[in-house]
């Protein structure tokens, strides 16, 4: 037999290990409450809002078209008025802009039916940099791929061309960008896949350099 000293000093051992294991438990969903509330506090825009944004968008197309020549903030997407619908593969906005997150982003613009028959597109855009020194990004337009560069700098312009005969009857255009590599951003906290970021994108006629190709 154990005396009772003995026996009460167990228990308070066995007692210690439980608040122990509590302790780490609690731990364990502190971490993970702290990851999710990241990800949805990381951007000022109201994430409900922004899980609706595709039927708003689209919807919206039908009455906003882009200008030609006229630059458009991504910043602004998924506000009334916007003539961009970002479909699958995108972070919610941000106020310098939009990243694409995964592999995959599309986007839908429309474009007036009164247009160049000779149209670019350009964007500005931020590369994700943060753990490799290159990130290689394709465009596609309506499935087909136009473009795609092998980018060292962090703050790029880029232009690719938009195919004769591209936009549906409708004047619209599916533009998709693709990421082999999508990388963590600087901060580690932040479970987030990036790579390209867009901060605007501007359809414009075609210069004669672009049409030589």
């Amino acid at each position: 037999m154990i005396s009772l000293s003995e026996f009460v000093a167990r228990g308070l051992d066995r007692g210690r290990e439980r608040i122990a294991l509590a302790g780490c438990a609690g731990l364990v969903v502190f971490y993970v409450a702290v990851l999710v509330w990241m990800q949805l506090t990381a951007n000022p825009i109201d994430q409900r809002f922004f899980r609706q944004r595709q039927a708003f968008n689209l919807a919206s197309l039908q009455h906003h078209v882009v200008t030609i020549g006229q630059p458009i903030s991504l910043a602004a997407v998924g506000h009334a008025g916007a003539p961009v619908a970002l479909l699958d593969g995108w972070s919610a906005p941000e106020p310098w802009g939009v990243w694409t997150e995964g592999e995959a982003a599309s986007l839908v613009i429309a474009l007036p039916q009164a247009r160049p028959p000779s149209l670019t597109l350009v964007f500005d855009a931020v590369i994700n940099l943060a753990s490799s020194p290159s990130q290689t990004i394709g465009v596609t337009v309506n499935g087909r791929e136009v473009a795609r560069w092998d980018l060292h700098e962090p703050q790029v312009e880029l232009a690719a061309p938009i195919p004769a005969g591209a936009p549906g009857p409708n004047g619209t255009l599916r533009i998709g960008f693709t990421n082999a590599h999508p990388q963590h951003g600087p901060n580690r906290m932040d479970p987030r896949l990036l790579g390209l970021g867009l901060q605007r994108i501007e359809i414009r006629p075609s210069t004669s350099r672009e049409r030589e190709g």
